[in-house]
């Protein structure tokens, strides 16, 4: 019996090294193309919602997770937007430019005649962005990124950083174990300090500087698996088979640790993209779905797990929108 679990666990770290490298491929700058009309299937390409985020009922709105964040993002009037990050962030799963950080800062408005208007250009007029995302991107090549960045020492900076995800992916048997999510946490807060100190120096960026940080999604809708009827490729087949409940359980670990220093820090707020998200991962059409919505059945999602679709993106963008305060 000792030789059998032995073998068992050796198969199944077998099993998850494909996985990991399977996911890193998936978060590489090459990704699967949209379809002719811009969409993945399961996805509404251009429809919103009135609610940012697939919530149950009776929840609060997904928004900004920390106990200062609850009048909102206090950007001021920003004449830089700078977007840092992994492949999120450089808008893999959209078409070009339909990201969520050029939509947000200018919309597209022949894909998304509704949000006309509604853009960081139109409101803050002269802003200029800087867009530093790269795909594959770990918390450990933010400082590299950041050095790209430019100065703004007169005026006020808004910062949107999508960051933890390649972290975890490098060591997907870790949300097995969690333990091993919190030391894999640890690191990533660690070194995100970065982007704290970065944007601290006030010779450099002398007006108010506001960090919004994405929490980590979950394809599975915190099911833990991905269905077997779904058509999907890369990282998404094998987690068909390996996923289960631990791994969704270890994710909300992660992101809760997070934003330990989202509530330690005055000017980064935590965006919880984690539970807009759910019930638009693979099980939006799962009635028997505990995040299940029925009023909007959607997915956002791209077929590599990893990814937003075009309609992941926009809500990503109008999740940001939503947060900043009213005109």
């Amino acid at each position: 019996m000792k030789t059998h679990h032995y073998s068992l666990r050796h198969t199944l770290r077998a099993l998850l090294a494909a996985l990991a490298m399977l996911s890193l491929c998936a978060c590489s700058d090459s990704t699967p193309a949209p379809s002719a009309d811009g969409s993945t299937p399961g996805a509404e390409a251009g429809a919103t919602t009135d609610q940012g985020g697939g919530a149950d009922a009776g929840d609060a709105a997904p928004g900004l997770d920390a106990p200062q964040n609850t009048n909102g993002l206090p950007v001021g009037t920003p004449t830089l937007f700078v977007n840092l990050g992994d492949s999120i962030a450089a808008g893999s799963g959209a078409p070009k430019g339909q990201g969520y950080a050029p939509l947000l800062f200018k919309n597209n408005d022949t894909a998304y005649p509704e949000y006309a208007g509604k853009d960081l250009s139109t409101r803050f007029a002269g802003i200029q962005i800087a867009d530093h995302a790269k795909g594959g991107a770990q918390s450990k090549d933010l400082p590299g990124q950041l050095a790209q960045v430019p100065s703004n020492p007169s005026g006020d900076t808004f910062v949107v950083v999508s960051i933890g995800g390649n972290d975890l992916q490098a060591n997907l048997p870790a949300l097995f174990n969690s333990d091993a999510t919190r030391n894999i946490a640890e690191q990533v807060k660690t070194n995100f300090q970065a982007v704290l100190d970065h944007f601290a120096d006030k010779a450099k960026y002398g007006g108010k500087v506001v960090i919004v940080w994405f929490t980590v999604y979950d394809p599975s809708d915190s099911e833990g698996n991905i269905p077997s009827d779904k058509q999907v490729s890369g990282s998404c087949i094998l987690l068909k088979t390996l996923g289960n409940q631990a791994m969704s359980d270890n994710l909300d670990r992660f992101n809760k640790e997070l934003g330990n220093l989202a509530r330690a820090n005055a000017n980064l707020y935590q965006l919880d993209v984690h539970g807009a998200f759910l019930g638009h991962g693979f099980h939006y059409d799962d009635t028997a779905a505990k995040h299940y919505n029925a009023s909007d059945p959607t997915l956002w999602f791209a077929n590599d797990c990893i990814h937003p679709n075009p309609r992941g993106h926009h809500e990503l963008r109008r999740l940001i929108w939503e947060q900043l305060p009213a005109k």
